[in-house]
């Protein structure tokens, strides 16, 4: 008779039952990771001698780039496939099974968010957690199934990480244009961006894990003596063709060769991360095959020790980030070269594999995975709770999953108003550099939570925004106040209106110590207490998305410009790729709500044509996955 269990799913595997292979590739898999993430923290990716930030970029393009997370997701997949299976073959029903995934689901979300929230704002965990909330089923999926729906998924993940890499062509976009001066600031600041990444990422995950549950089926790295000929040929097949459609773009990316033509550019893009996944494949056959061999040695239990607590290593890695790079840490995001962060990426790894050694020598496992086992188990004595004690039967494995093999181990992997967070930011506006926040304070495109409103301009993009300027300059909305700094000593006076009391009182705050004469006025967008003709210049950073009515502002700064006068914008920017656009427009009215009436999904640069603007310029970027376009524009 078939056992199955009241509330919580068989009780986790132990260390002893898991197989080398699976471990051993996630242990160098956090390695690519942390050459994937680590120099997305240096500012100037061009800083250091030519040809080593060359090598470095090549490298970085050719090995880690969208194939560092598809071995992630590749190796998740096996995990969850392994998990499904164990728990059936000892005797769970599917409900149980289910609903444990589920429970993992959830918590991987949570465990993302705080990822992105406290430490980070480059996640995949809540995306894994997200895409098997939503695609549990498929874990018990009959072969054709599966297979089916990772093709399909296939097209519009590649798709959108092209996206990525060619809007990222245009110059890269480090995470050192949004550190925040303070841990408080930067809290607030990481929330906006998560639902969109998360939402967004979960098409890319999809193939790769499915593909990975396949695998696990037919245990293919816990066996990996018995399938020695198909992982030799996965090994060859898929790194060489790895390395033959992602050169193109490694070349690109060090500056050897220019696309003749946008054409190209994307056809570069998708051979580039389409063959990502094959060598993602294929670096974990061959650490399969090497598994075969490496059985015993000290080294090869150090680093599987270190593929035992990926999770807890993963979110290692995040804090070191903080650590090292940001402003109220250390600080060195200015002073470490593009180059020295493969140093760094490097050192983090050898750090880790020694922690872990010397966790696995104490007998402790991650802190992460006790975590995640005991939150989707439940308690232990309410994991062994059976309704029938009697044995397990195979059969019930082999209806579940049709193409399993036996046994199995699990791989896991208003203003005066103030809402407080925490004891520090409960100061009024205006008192020392910290702020109150309420609703109203939550200004596009982020919170505004001023911390120190001295610190220089925040990035190159709005740097560049300002770059130039002359005369009298009109800024729509104030933000907080910081982008003074930008302007040049050739501008003779900056007009700030904003209908916001507490962002005035910000800027008013700031503007007592920049170079530049500096009037706040309070004034509708649609309605602009500036005289017509009047001004040289007029700059608008993330306020035209944010404006109600688009047309009635645009309308405004044609009348107030001078003639050959010129409108600066950077704003949101509805995508011209329709997944994304799709995603923008459903996340519209709750990102509105909550960030002050920004419009996600506004086409802008149309919005520009229609109102009598001839656009001079326009750079598009993508800022972690939601479109931003910077230009000049003057009327027609």
């Amino acid at each position: 008779m078939n056992t199955y269990y009241r509330e919580s799913s068989a009780a986790p595997t132990s260390v002893t039952a898991r197989s080398l292979a699976p471990d051993l590739a996630r242990g160098c898999m956090l390695l690519l990771i942390a050459v994937a993430h680590a120099p997305a923290f240096a500012a100037d990716w061009n800083a250091g001698p030519a040809a080593l930030v060359a090598a470095a970029k090549f490298l970085k393009s050719l090995l880690a780039d969208n194939q560092a997370r598809d071995m992630f997701v590749f190796l998740f997949g096996y995990g969850l496939g392994q998990l499904a299976h164990r728990q059936l073959a000892r005797g769970g029903d599917w409900i149980s099974t289910r609903k444990l995934l589920r429970r993992r689901a959830w918590w991987l979300i949570v465990i993302g968010f705080a990822n992105t929230v406290l430490l980070v704002p480059i996640d995949v965990i809540a995306v894994y957690g997200l895409t098997l909330l939503l695609l549990a089923p498929l874990v018990r999926a009959r072969d054709a199934v599966l297979w089916r729906t990772a093709l399909v998924t296939l097209v519009p993940a590649t798709l959108l990480m092209a996206w990525q890499s060619v809007t990222a062509q245009a110059g890269p976009v480090t995470m050192a244009a949004y550190m925040e001066p303070t841990y408080a600031a930067h809290l607030v600041a990481n929330i906006p961006s998560w639902p969109v990444e998360a939402a967004l990422s979960t098409i890319m995950v999809v193939p790769g894990m499915l593909v990975g549950v396949w695998a696990a089926r037919r245990r293919i790295l816990d066996e990996p003596e018995r399938h020695g000929r198909l992982l030799a040929w996965v090994t060859v097949a898929g790194i060489g063709l790895s390395v033959a459609g992602r050169l193109p773009a490694a070349l690109l990316a060090a500056g050897a060769w220019t696309p003749p033509s946008a054409g190209v550019a994307w056809a570069v893009a998708i051979a580039h991360d389409l063959t990502g996944w094959a060598g993602a494949v294929g670096l974990a056959a061959a650490i399969g095959l090497a598994a075969t061999k490496a059985r015993g040695g000290r080294l090869t239990a150090a680093l599987a020790a270190l593929g035992q607590r990926s999770l807890t290593f993963y979110l290692f890695q995040a804090v070191v980030w903080v650590v090292l790079f940001y402003p109220f840490t250390l600080g060195l995001s200015d002073d470490v070269s593009f180059a020295a962060t493969f140093a760094v990426a490097a050192g983090v790894w050898l750090l880790s594999i020694l922690l872990a050694e010397l966790m696995r020598l104490a007998g402790h496992r991650g802190p992460a995975e006790v975590l995640l086992r005991r939150l989707s188990y439940g308690r232990p004595e309410l994991s062994r709770r059976r309704i029938d004690r009697g044995p397990a039967r195979q059969d019930s494995v082999e209806k579940a999953l049709p193409r399993g093999g036996s046994g199995g181990e699990w791989r896991t992997h208003a203003q005066g108003e103030t809402m407080t967070i925490g004891a520090d930011l409960v100061e009024p506006p205006g008192t020392g550099n910290r702020c109150g926040l309420g609703m109203e304070q939550f200004h596009h495109p982020r919170p505004v939570c001023l911390g120190d409103r001295r610190r220089p301009c925040p990035t190159p993009q709005r740097r560049r925004l300002m770059a130039g300027l002359t005369g009298r300059v009109l800024e729509l909305g104030a933000g907080d106040g910081v982008k003074l700094a930008c302007y040049p000593p050739a501008v003779d006076e900056v007009v700030l209106v904003d209908p916001d009391p507490f962002l005035r009182a910000a800027a008013k705050a700031v503007a007592a110590d920049v170079p530049v004469a500096v009037r706040v006025l309070d004034g509708d967008l649609a309605r602009l207490p500036v005289p017509d003709a009047s001004c040289d210049a007029v700059v608008c950073s993330l306020t035209l998305c944010h404006a109600p009515d688009a047309r009635a502002t645009l309308a405004e700064v044609r009348r107030v410009l001078r003639p050959g006068g010129e409108l600066r914008f950077y704003e949101h920017q509805r995508s011209g790729i329709p997944p994304v656009a799709l995603a923008q427009s459903l996340l519209t009215p709750l990102w509105a709500r909550v960030f002050g009436g920004c419009r996600l999904a506004r086409d802008v640069v149309a919005e520009l044509g229609r109102t009598g603007f001839a656009v001079e310029s326009v750079d598009r970027f993508a800022f972690r996955h939601v479109g931003h376009v910077l230009g000049v524009a003057r009327p027609a």
